[in-house]
């Protein structure tokens, strides 16, 4: 088929470039997009779908992927601190964008070191029935309390004929 003898070539221009030159640019371009577009003239169009296919066509190959990730995520961090100490008052606003923005990616990139404790667990708790069942005793226990309080009456009942 025509489709798998370009999906081959394009997999193997990429092999052919090489892992290592390939993550290098990643590193530097930090978007997997401007990176197929600057080795481009190197392995010709690829998509981001055949990209990610030969990442994982080697087991090896998607684990070194992630590692890059985070050490990309440790340069957000720097690069975060960086823009929120070199800010004035002319540029709050980008340096808040671009603060958000890095600190948003190094979470996703690596989550065991940026990510929020909330993201990890999800706890729900349904007190429904038994906050129904307290109050209906503690309903019991006021009108019991309110009718200890109230003074017993002498009364005879007198039978009329």
């Amino acid at each position: 088929m025509a489709g798998q003898k370009i999906t081959k070539t394009a997999l193997q221009k990429l092999d052919n470039l090489g892992e290592e030159r390939i993550m290098e640019c990643y590193i530097q371009e930090r978007s997997v997009l401007r990176l197929l577009d600057h080795i481009k003239p190197k392995t010709g169009s690829i998509s981001v779908g055949l990209f990610y296919r030969w990442l994982h066509a080697d087991n090896g190959r998607w684990g070194r992927w992630k590692e890059v990730k985070k050490l990309i995520a440790d340069l957000l961090a720097e690069e975060t601190y960086e823009l929120s100490r070199d800010t004035d008052s002319r540029n709050v606003q980008v340096s808040r964008l671009q603060v958000n923005t890095n600190q948003w990616l190094a979470e996703r990139y690596n989550k065991e070191e940026y990510g929020k404790g909330s993201e990890e667990s999800s706890l729900t708790i349904s007190v429904g029935a038994s906050f129904l069942a307290a109050l209906k005793e503690a309903e019991a226990d006021r009108k019991a309390a309110l009718l200890a309080d109230v003074p017993k009456a002498e009364f005879e009942i007198i039978e009329e004929d």
